[in-house]
């Protein structure tokens, strides 16, 4: 019988930052497709689960990438991981994604994935889904440190990519201190390959540049944002530069920082890196932050996602000054009860973990005895369902509550007692409720294994 719910909070109800309540990830890249944003980000967690007792911070374990989505900005869907390490045998990590996406000849959208193999190299993974199957159409590096006219890049890594109005695509990558290690290069028509053309240009000029590329292009204008350098204050700030034409260096025009260290903020400093993305309409900047690990007081920076409103100029490129908040942006839209939703899509929980299996993603409690993980969907409209139908296994107790986790004094909307070996449907009559906007919470003991839900 579960008489309590995990009270270790790393994101409050009212918060819808960071992203993942409890999975670290890092240096967001983020695509549009089908209705729905979907981020990608750099599996800190892998690295996490892989620490020795005497390491704070090891990337080399990390090749692996992170995969979530959302419709509303509020609730976020868990896709797992993308096992980069496994399909380009030739890479040894997977670090900093950059992500476009352009439709081909054969009708379908073709998904084009960038990422640093540690710091010496580029590689491109393809898919014609956000979600995969992903494949390495080139089976090497797409930039390495034999390709020509590369020069000066003590870093070979965070690649930033964009696709122009008229679909030819283009590439940012390289850091470190000093001149010259930012560049830039056209992509050849595959966009699996360099136009050697054009060549790789060096951009000189750009500002205190140091890491973290992404590129962007806005109404005929290209835009560059990168972290600055730590030994110069303000410390490790996201800046921009904005140019019409990107292979020219002199093109290039400072547009400063728009986006100070996340330490400023109270969202612990380290490493910057962001994305700036538009959705339905409206422009955000999806960032890491370095504050999740410390809820969970765990050693070393283990990173996560956050994401924040931003105000872009079209006309101008010029970019408005923003913040990182714990708040985070607005939901946009509500969820529908009527559709099957996995637990693994949600706003926030605790004590809880995602299971990623072969064809599902699920939920499970890491609470113990009578304490009952949780997580929480927010918002979601009710009206006219009668019963709730859970596919799941294990034996055990979901209880489902509307607007609270104070268990003791609430009703449960349903209780539905779990009891088989295999994934199988359990459906429950729903108690009364007031029609209208709820927050939904999953209460759940730790012999479950939960996929997913419905209303009807």
């Amino acid at each position: 019988m579960i008489n309590s719910v995990s009270n270790l909070m790393s994101k409050r109800p009212i918060d819808n930052n960071p992203l993942l309540p409890n999975f670290y990830c890092a240096d967001p890249t983020g695509v549009v497709y089908d209705g729905r944003l979907y981020v990608i980000g750099t599996n800190d967690h892998q690295m996490y689960e892989n620490l020795k007792a005497d390491e704070e911070v090891n990337y080399g374990y990390i090749n692996t990438l992170v995969v979530m989505s959302t419709a509303d900005m509020a609730n976020w869907t868990f896709h797992g991981e993308i096992k980069v390490g496994q399909i380009a045998k030739w890479a040894g990590n997977s670090w900093a994604p950059s992500i476009v996406s352009r439709k081909e000849e054969d009708g379908l959208t073709h998904f084009y994935l960038y990422f640093a193999n540690s710091g010496n190299g580029i590689g491109v993974l393809t898919a014609t889904s956000p979600l995969g199957p992903w494949k390495d159409p080139i089976g090497k590096a797409l930039i390495s440190r034999s390709v020509k006219g590369l020069g000066k890049c003590d870093w070979l890594f965070d690649p930033g990519a964009c696709i122009d109005d008229k679909g030819v695509g283009y590439i940012s990558f390289g850091g470190g201190p000093g001149h010259d290690n930012c560049k830039i290069a056209r992509l050849g028509k595959d966009m699996v390959s360099l136009d050697m053309e054009t060549g790789i240009v060096a951009l000189p000029a750009t500002p205190n540049h140091f890491e973290a590329n992404e590129l962007n292009y806005v109404n005929g204008k290209f835009i560059l944002s990168y972290c600055s350098a730590w030994d110069i204050q303000p410390q490790a700030q996201m800046c921009y530069m904005v140019s019409e034409n990107p292979l020219d260096p002199a093109s290039w025009v400072n547009g400063g920082a728009f986006f100070d260290n996340t330490g400023a903020y109270g969202l612990g400093g380290g490493n910057n890196h962001s994305h700036i993305e538009k959705f339905n309409g409206k422009y955000y900047m999806i960032y890491q932050a370095h504050d999740l690990h410390t809820v969970f007081n765990v050693k070393g920076d283990c990173r996560n996602i956050n994401i924040d409103a931003l105000e872009l100029d079209e006309s101008t490129g010029k970019i408005s000054k923003c913040k990182g908040t714990k708040k985070g942006v607005e939901q946009t839209a509500n969820p529908c009860v009527t559709a099957k939703t996995g637990f693994e899509t949600l706003a926030t929980g605790s004590g809880f973990k995602y299971k990623q299996g072969k064809d599902r993603i699920t939920v499970q409690a890491t609470t113990k005895d009578t304490i009952g993980g949780w997580t929480m969907l927010k918002q979601a409209e009710l009206s006219s369902v009668e019963k709730i139908k859970v596919i799941a296994k294990g034996t055990g107790t979901l209880n489902v509550y509307l607007d609270t986790l104070k268990i003791s004094d609430a009703t449960p909307l349903a209780s539905l007692k779990i009891d088989q070996n295999d994934f199988a449907e359990v459906s429950e009559k729903l108690n009364e409720y007031n029609s209208g906007l709820h927050d939904i919470y999953f209460v759940f003991s730790n012999g479950l294994e939960l996929d997913s839900w419905v209303m009807e």
